[in-house]
């Protein structure tokens, strides 16, 4: 397996992991691909901050992407980001693809400074990287979310020092 940053030429692919991650589960949400296509529309967009990971024939089995984010509060901070989403092929999961995109999304994260990540996802999944209910910070959803569903981690050492507040995505969030 390989894991690289995104290029043009996989976007298609990357589309179908989507749909075929998302769409054929108990939950049936397909909005994913839309979701990611309009975050790439957006000026702050980072090809860097989105990675897919190939299998030995380059076939792409799985796709992370990271946004920035701003909490509102006392202290505003600009150097977050969303997770989301984080996809695996049906049939590689299970297998450390999930993992291996988590570590190296997290290492991006880090190299371009950004001091936070928050997620909407499974409590049962993320726990596992370090990511915890955001409430312990008291950084909230701009929507309601069931606590165990909207975490967050530091990334830097005092990431998530005196954040707090109400997470503000990128636009294309509230489009899809």
């Amino acid at each position: 397996m390989k894991i690289e940053a995104i290029k043009i030429e996989d976007h298609s692919a990357v589309e179908q992991l989507l749909r075929q991650a998302f769409t054929d589960t108990p939950h049936g949400y397909d909005g994913e691909a839309e979701l990611v296509t309009a975050l790439r529309q957006d000026p702050k967009y980072n090809a860097k901050a989105e990675l897919v990971a190939k299998d030995d024939d380059g076939q792409i089995i799985g796709q992370v992407l990271i946004t920035p984010i701003i909490v509102d509060g006392p202290q505003s901070d600009s150097h977050g980001a969303a997770l989301a989403p984080l996809a695996v092929d049906p049939h590689w999961q299970h297998k450390g693809v999930g993992k291996a995109l988590m570590q190296a999304i997290e290492q991006v994260a880090e190299d371009l400074g950004i001091h936070f990540i928050i997620v909407m996802g499974w409590p049962d999944y993320y726990p596992q990287f370090g990511y915890v209910p955001a409430s312990r910070f008291n950084i909230r959803a701009p929507f309601d979310v069931p606590n165990e569903n909207f975490m967050a981690k530091a990334i830097t050492p005092h990431g998530l020092e005196n954040i707090n507040g109400t997470v503000r995505y990128l636009d294309a969030f509230d489009g899809v």
